[in-house]
């Protein structure tokens, strides 16, 4: 019986397991002006609880024409950070 029991705990646990899709937009976080009208959008796209920070989607946009995936980074660990340099758009950190 313990050996069935082990067998259902272990099944329940890989069904309830997602995987991460890293370009979800379904949890929106925030964003931030980068340059004239052009922005940077986090989503989370995993959410460890109390185990962990965020796992976080960047992308830059301008809100109306397009829209980039620049990567995912964890929250805890590091972070995104760009500038504008002229006519170009420098990303400084994706960790």
């Amino acid at each position: 019986m313990k050996k069935f029991s082990f067998y259902i705990s272990m099944f329940l646990l890989f069904c309830g397991c997602e995987g991460v899709d890293r370009y979800s937009k379904k949890d929106f976080k925030g964003s931030r002006i980068v340059c004239d009208h052009i922005y940077m959008e986090y989503y989370r796209v995993f959410g460890s609880g109390a185990f962990g920070g965020d796992l976080l989607s960047a992308y830059v946009t301008d809100s109306t024409h397009f829209k980039r995936y620049l990567g995912k980074y964890d929250y805890a660990v590091g972070g995104c950070s760009s500038d504008c340099k002229g006519d170009s758009l420098v990303v400084n950190g994706l960790v």
